[in-house]
């Protein structure tokens, strides 16, 4: 599904370059998280109440993308399920995101209990 995004955010993408490749172990990963994001939303039908959500979780273009929205899948998450319950769904799916970012950006549980 991914591949076949073209990169139209400038001149230079429409004239047909793609940009650096990337390994095809980390995209099927960043594909693993963005169902998985996907999956929270459609347990309680939240992309329904949340259709920007639901957008901006399946046309994220990067793994940075998808880490970017993880505060508004909290949200959501949040309005069904609580608080408590949401962070727990959150802590799983940040998890996820261990060696496809730079080590500024990832997910640190000891942030999250002290």
């Amino acid at each position: 599904m991914r591949w076949m995004k073209p990169n139209l955010k400038s001149i230079y993408g429409l004239l047909g370059h793609v940009g650096p490749l990337t390994e095809p172990a980390s995209e099927l990963r960043t594909e693993q998280v963005r169902q998985a994001m996907m999956d929270e939303m459609a347990v309680a039908d939240l992309s329904e109440r949340y259709p920007l959500v639901a957008r901006r979780i399946f046309y994220a273009d990067t793994v940075h993308a998808l880490w970017y929205v993880r505060s508004d899948l909290m949200t959501a998450l949040a309005s069904e399920w609580g608080e408590t319950l949401a962070q727990q769904k959150m802590a799983v799916l940040s998890r996820m995101f261990e060696g496809l970012l730079p080590e500024a950006r990832r997910y640190r549980e000891s942030r999250r209990r002290g």
